[in-house]
């Protein structure tokens, strides 16, 4: 791997310029509307409250709730090249720490 490090940079570094820029608009629970990169979202929860509203959390330290279906955010992922998976571990997002 270290050998090819600088390919993998560089394939990154044109990834970046490719994709960084691409921003969607979001409306929360509260009806403002919100321009966001799909790239900075790190994890997406099921509200405990409510399980139509999903909380997007952001690698800034925001959170957003959101009215939205599962189907929305892999439609997102899909459009943008984003890599994701679902996973079935709501209480394991009540221990992140934003630096």
């Amino acid at each position: 791997m270290t050998s090819h490090l600088f390919a993998f940079l560089v394939e990154a570094e044109k990834w970046i310029k490719n994709n960084a820029t691409n921003e969607t608009w979001i409306k929360t629970i509260n009806k403002e509307k919100i321009k966001i990169s799909p790239h900075n979202i790190f994890c997406i929860s099921q509200s405990e409250a409510n399980s139509r509203f999903k909380i997007i959390h952001t690698s800034d330290g925001e959170v957003y709730e959101i009215k939205a279906s599962w189907q929305n955010f892999e439609l997102i992922a899909v459009e943008n090249k984003i890599d994701y998976c679902f996973t079935n571990a709501r209480c394991t997002l009540k221990q992140i720490i934003y630096f």
